[in-house]
């Protein structure tokens, strides 16, 4: 196995190609080559006979799948053998209420998870939601790890792939990955996004290199809805270097003023905002911040109340 051989597999996984571009689906290996251990390369792949008229030719091959390096490749319509596995591990993701047409850092936390040397999964974005872009977490993801496209009814399809050589160790609420979502229709992130059946397997490779079933909870969001006064939450990611979000609860509908500062108390951003009761985001880019490094506070303030953060943006 080379790191190129690795490559390709994870495109096949991934869904950006149906095929290995330099081999076949399967190899046949005449069994005779297979227990020669003194000249095991080179193997025969091919048998040579004369064809005569109600002759019986017998040859003697066993099949290998190519790139089924666990052994559970399914090798016909009516083969019903399954994995055995354990119980189903959940990651999780907050659930919240996201506004049309707006973006949304989803942080993708680890939940059941307690270590990982890989995991796979597929998810279908729905309600017209999309995902822009995925960000690393505890997890390196990069963008050979996932793939998106568009089925054939216009629904994006994000497919994902990971592994690392080194077991990593992650506690509940430890944020694995972001997604950056746009949403399509108002609605909550669960109505936007599900663990996909069927595009590939979605399961996770543990501590002893078991295989399990991995699925994402949906949780009621911290920000519960019982807060009668203005909740401002700490930004995410902090520190930052290219975008950040802020998540805040407004007890009424209400014109929002948004205002950044540095540590001179210079005015670097001024906002006005009107949103509705709830759980609110706002969005800050290195670009609307002017590009100013270090300590920044962020004022968000309603005609009754106002709460103040401090964030680190760094070069």
């Amino acid at each position: 196995m080379t790191a190129a051989d690795l490559t390709e597999l994870r495109k096949l996984i991934l869904g950006q190609t149906l095929k290995l571009a330099k081999n076949t689906s399967w190899k046949f290996i005449y069994n005779q080559d297979i227990n020669d251990v003194v000249s095991p390369w080179d193997l025969t792949e091919k048998a040579f006979f004369t064809a005569h008229i109600e002759t019986e030719v017998k040859h003697d091959f066993t099949g290998i799948k190519v790139g089924d390096v666990n052994l559970n490749a399914i090798l016909n319509a009516a083969d019903q053998s399954t994995r055995a596995r354990s119980e189903k591990m959940n990651m999780y993701i907050q659930d919240e209420f996201v506004e049309s047409n707006q973006s949304k850092i989803v942080e993708v936390k680890a939940g059941d998870l307690k270590s990982l040397y890989g995991m796979q999964f597929a998810l279908d974005m729905k309600n017209g939601a999309i995902v822009n872009d995925i960000r690393a977490g505890l997890m390196d993801v990069k963008s050979q790890n996932y793939h998106l496209f568009t089925d054939k009814n216009g629904q994006q399809i994000l497919t994902f792939s990971w592994n690392t050589n080194e077991l990593l160790d992650v506690k509940e609420d430890d944020v694995l990955f972001e997604l950056v979502l746009m949403s399509g229709k108002s609605g909550s992130v669960k109505e936007m996004l599900s663990i996909r059946n069927g595009q590939n397997e979605n399961e996770l490779i543990g501590a002893s290199y078991g295989v399990q079933d991995l699925g994402i909870e949906y949780r009621n969001s911290q920000h519960v809805e019982s807060y009668n006064q203005l909740k401002v939450f700490q930004n995410v990611p902090n520190p930052f270097s290219d975008i950040t979000s802020i998540s805040y609860y407004i007890p009424k509908n209400d014109i929002v003023n948004i205002r950044v500062t540095d540590v001179d108390g210079k005015l670097i951003l001024s906002r006005k905002e009107s949103k509705q009761a709830g759980n609110n985001e706002l969005l800050l880019s290195r670009a609307s911040l002017d590009n100013r490094f270090g300590v920044l506070f962020v004022t968000i303030g309603t005609t009754d109340e106002s709460a103040t953060i401090k964030m680190i943006m760094m070069e």
